[in-house]
């Protein structure tokens, strides 16, 4: 058995344990969590020393889960222009990816991963566009569900893009112990509605895809106008699939979604109350995914988190890609939004970016909370403000089994 204490134990499904201790066996697996020492050698009847246990100062909470990230995009790092707006960065995206080569792109994405793993990561909502990621998930510490990608702006294309997609699913899912994945639409404006038919008759369990990113997407779905409208003009298409009709984007495609039993939101920038709330009345289950680094380095603004937290409690975490971010880390997430947002507790953070990933991506039977059974993995969080309760700009995350 291993003992593990710091200031604060945060189990994530009970409130804040001072001094408290978390035991675990050799393997990472939680046998329990007591409020102290008296209460850990009553139970198990055994006298464990002070000097047994390791002491850390700070918190000690659940493995982190990442809930949308493109791993496949790590060599991206630092190549992309910020606060280029949306269009912007789609066309610096466009114009430089894949022009690596192929070895540099495998070392960038081992270095991806391992910085996760240091960072106190477990596990992660992954896209894929190709299978370049995929050897690495068969052998990963990380647990993956990945997000096949797939869009198109032509409906001759669809049964292309189906077909290809299927095909990277059963690449993935063949001996795989990361085989966990379903096919998602990429984002509103880049899915004709035959797609998302052929999407939504599949009847996924979960499905991921990027929602109201920027301002345009909904002035492209509401009067067929706005940046994104004359950005794809200027590249030849038209989108002649998008019917302007006054609604936003996320009520017009969410009626195509309603056989899906749960959707991830991500980034929703630029949703309105009544989207939020639309968006809840019309699916079976939803989530929203926040990427606070991202949304700053893409669009220079934030969601308004707080009506968010008004109308659900289905909130998570994401980092989305290195092309998008200078690091993979769900604390520098946490601490975009605790310098935006004050009032939100850390209890609230803890919960999105840990038991709630793991009931997204349906790993919560393991992950997710310091609880008796799971294996969770154990994340110190450093130079924390102990009285308050509240991360700070010198916070630093790193797992500790």
């Amino acid at each position: 058995m291993k003992f593990y204490s710091a200031d604060f134990v945060f189990p994530v499904c009970s409130t804040p344990l001072k001094d408290g201790i978390v035991v675990m066996d050799n393997s990472g697996v939680v046998i329990d969590v007591f409020e102290n020492i008296a209460s850990l050698n009553n139970a198990l009847q055994i006298q464990i020393e002070r000097s047994a246990i390791q002491k850390f100062h700070g918190m000690l909470t659940p493995g982190f889960i990442n809930a949308h990230c493109h791993l496949e995009l790590s060599y991206l790092k630092g190549e992309i222009n910020k606060h280029n707006k949306l269009t912007g960065f789609i066309k610096d995206l466009v114009s430089v990816r894949m022009k690596a080569e192929h070895d540099k792109i495998i070392n960038t994405i081992k270095s991806a991963e391992e910085s996760m793993l240091e960072v106190g990561i477990v596990a992660v909502g992954d896209i894929s566009n190709t299978s370049i990621t995929f050897q690495l998930k068969n052998k990963s510490d990380l647990q993956y569900h990945t997000f096949i990608e797939a869009y198109d702006l032509f409906e001759l294309n669809t049964d292309k893009v189906w077909n290809m997609a299927k095909e990277l699913k059963e690449t993935l899912q063949l001996n795989n112990r990361n085989s966990k994945c379903s096919i998602s639409p990429h984002a509103p404006y880049s899915v004709t509605p035959h797609l998302f038919q052929k999407i939504n008759a599949n009847k996924p369990s979960i499905i991921t895809i990027h929602n109201q990113e920027t301002a345009s997407e909904n002035t492209l779905f509401e009067t067929g106008t706005g940046d994104l409208k004359n950005f794809f003009e200027l590249s030849g298409n038209k989108l002649p699939h998008i019917k302007p009709n006054g609604r936003s984007s996320i009520q017009n495609y969410v009626p195509w979604l309603n056989l899906c039993d749960e959707i991830i939101f991500v980034h929703n920038t630029f949703s309105s109350d009544d989207d939020i709330r639309y968006a809840i009345a019309n699916t079976k289950k939803c989530w929203w995914c926040l990427c606070p680094n991202a949304n700053l380095y893409i669009e220079n603004t934030l969601p308004e988190i707080e009506r968010i937290t008004k109308a659900t409690e289905n909130i998570l975490i994401g980092t989305d890609s290195l092309a998008s971010n200078n690091q993979l880390s769900i604390l520098s997430e946490l601490k975009i939004i605790t310098k935006k947002f004050p009032q939100i507790s850390l209890h609230q953070l803890l919960t999105w970016s840990t038991i709630n990933g793991a009931k997204a991506l349906k790993m919560d039977s393991e992950l997710g909370t310091l609880e008796k059974g799971k294996k969770p993995g154990l994340v110190l969080i450093e130079n924390v403000d102990l009285q308050n309760q509240k991360i700070t700009e010198s916070s630093q995350s790193k797992r500790v089994a």
